[in-house]
């Protein structure tokens, strides 16, 4: 079965005109410049390959007002074989959607056997070209198409005047790629991206044929889970615009990073986006289905040539990388909606750190609860110790705010909420406690029985049991305690930077009054409120703004991505206003 056409490859003397154009037999009237703009209008595109002199042919063709409808034309005396090869090169699509024109039966015979699988016609085919299935195309009356094959034209008479390799080429390009988020305004490029793209769709997971079927299919990915984000991948470079050219899905938290779609369009083949962006997307699992041009998993180019855009910078790279790498830190801590909302801010500075909660063994390490977060702020090193016995890792201690100055700071203490504390003997500190099974509960009321029955690994019951003998449970934290630690975490931050509490959502179900979590979330909100009154330079955040609709949550700290996403702009929009732009003014 033939597949559907995107290129057509026309002959010009007999085949797109009537007549010779070295003899001088061709009337002005009798070309298919016609046929030409309808196919650009489908997103068809049609190129040359003709025995002729190139600028007598070019201005032929441009007294037609149809030489800029054409890409890569070839117009020599050689043998056509060959620069039809170079010509698919160029374009960068399979012979299979292919059409190559011509009235010279040797012609046909010997681009056919030097081109497997193209598709070729004489002359008599045109009449019957547009009215055929496999020119159908896709309506693009702006022709963005051909527009995008200009680009690419460009681009490689850029590279023919290079000295060195293809890499010193991209370098010199200007590459940038930009995130988009808004899924639902271009539900039909996911679907055309993810059902029509081949040599760099990775995941190859297709979705139904039936448009509205995939448009529901696309709706329930952009719903998805908590740690799951889907996004379009927006590149330019110094050339042009090449628009929407990819997508992807991804789950992403402490202990899993995969990639469920990966694609992008053939548009930006050989320039190394995929491979980039599976960098940045910090290496995560990703299983390869079927052929791919290139393999982001072992690709060896160094890929140094491409930045984030951002549209307040100059479209200079160097220059934006410039403004990049003198950007201040951002830090955020948290526990999951960190995870969450990461995704979305981490592109807005080379100096970007995230101390997170995790999960090891089965024990929920909640390094992001404020005795924690003290502890490694003013380095009390014998807490430290001590909770290293009981399976904590120097790891858990990592967050600093040393060498962080003039950045933005964003502090999450909803842990403080639920999980409880105890007291370490011989030491004035507290500190979370989660065993597995024991949840927001007591451990102390677990004994070795109970531990393993929870999944409690044998190499792990002499720090279970160090923490039995050592320490005493205490309960939820209370307020004099977790103002205490505020103060002592805000102590250690260099008063230039901007810290922001984020406070829990108040405003929400309680569906379990009985645990008494949202009390505890008002409590200490209040509490932050308190001490944020004391620092000129704290502020604090309500979650509860980033809640449009009770159906986005799932229960007092769990909500559905889109608010995780509108916190993470809100979150990017405030370092660029709040730290870049006064970095700026003040430089």
């Amino acid at each position: 079965m033939l597949e559907a056409v995107r290129l057509v490859i026309w002959d010009l003397d007999e085949t797109f005109w009537q007549g010779t154009l070295s003899e001088g037999g061709v009337a002005e009237t009798s070309h298919h410049g016609d046929i030409v703009r309808e196919l650009n209008k489908r997103g068809i595109m049609s190129s040359i390959c003709s025995k002729n002199d190139f600028e007598t042919a070019k201005a032929f063709l441009e007294g037609l007002g149809i030489w800029d409808q054409f890409i890569f034309p070839s117009i020599d005396w050689t043998a056509k074989g060959n620069r039809v090869v170079e010509i698919i090169k160029k374009v960068q699509l399979r012979p299979e959607s292919i059409l190559f024109l011509d009235d010279n039966p040797m012609n046909l015979a010997e681009v056919s056997a030097m081109v497997p699988n193209i598709q070729v016609h004489d002359e008599k085919f045109i009449p019957e070209l547009l009215a055929s299935p496999l020119f159908e195309g896709k309506p693009d009356p702006e022709m963005t198409r051909l527009a995008h094959y200009k680009i690419m034209e460009s681009k490689q008479a850029e590279i023919s005047k290079i000295d060195g390799n293809n890499f010193d080429f991209l370098r010199n390009s200007e590459i940038t790629v930009e995130i988009n988020y808004d899924i639902e305004g271009n539900i039909d490029r996911v679907i055309e991206l993810l059902n029509r793209t081949n040599q760099l769709n990775f995941t190859k997971n297709r979705l139904s044929d039936d448009i509205e079927k995939a448009r529901e299919q696309v709706r329930d990915m952009n719903r998805g889970a908590l740690f799951e984000h889907t996004g379009l991948v927006h590149v330019r470079d110094k050339f042009g615009d090449y628009g929407l050219v990819g997508f992807f899905q991804q789950f992403h938290n402490t202990t899993e990073n995969k990639l469920l779609h990966f694609c992008f369009s053939c548009r930006i083949l050989s320039m190394h986006v995929e491979t980039w962006l599976y960098q940045q997307f910090e290496k995560p699992e990703l299983f390869i289905k079927g052929e791919v041009a290139n393999n982001p998993k072992t690709d060896s180019a160094p890929v140094d040539w491409i930045k984030w855009y951002d549209p307040a910078l100059s479209t200079s790279t160097e220059e934006m990388s410039a403004d990049f790498n003198q950007r201040p830190p951002l830090l955020i801590s948290g526990g999951c909606e960190t995870e969450s909302i990461q995704h979305y801010i981490r592109n807005v500075t080379n100096d970007f750190r995230i101390f997170t909660g995790t999960t090891r063994d089965g024990f929920i390490i909640r390094r992001d609860h404020s005795c924690m977060v003290r502890i490694a702020a003013e380095k009390y090193y014998p807490a430290q110790g001590q909770l290293i016995r009981t399976g904590y890792k120097d790891e858990d201690f990592s967050i600093s705010f040393d060498n962080i100055k003039n950045g933005l700071i964003i502090l999450t203490f909803w842990a403080d909420i639920s999980f409880k504390i105890h007291k370490l003997s011989w030491i004035d500190s507290t500190a979370p406690y989660t065993p597995p099974g024991v949840g927001h509960g007591n451990f102390q009321e677990m004994f070795e029985d109970n531990y393993y029955q929870n999944g409690g690994k044998e190499e792990w019951i002499e720090q279970f049991r160090f923490a039995k003998a050592n320490l005493k449970y205490k309960g939820a934290i209370g307020s004099l305690e977790f103002k205490d630690n505020l103060t002592t975490i805000l102590k250690n931050i260099d008063p230039s930077n901007k810290v922001f509490f984020m406070l829990p959502a108040l405003h929400v179900p309680d569906h379990h009054p009985e645990w008494g979590f949202l009390d505890r979330a008002r409590l200490l909100s209040m509490c932050q409120v308190e001490v944020a009154r004391d620092w000129p330079n704290v502020e604090c955040i309500s979650f509860d703004q980033f809640i449009e609709d009770p159906s986005e949550v799932t229960d007092y700290d769990h909500f559905t991505r889109i608010v995780y996403q509108r916190c993470g702009f809100y979150l990017r929009n405030l370092y660029l206003k709040e730290v870049v732009m006064k970095s700026e003014s003040n430089s």
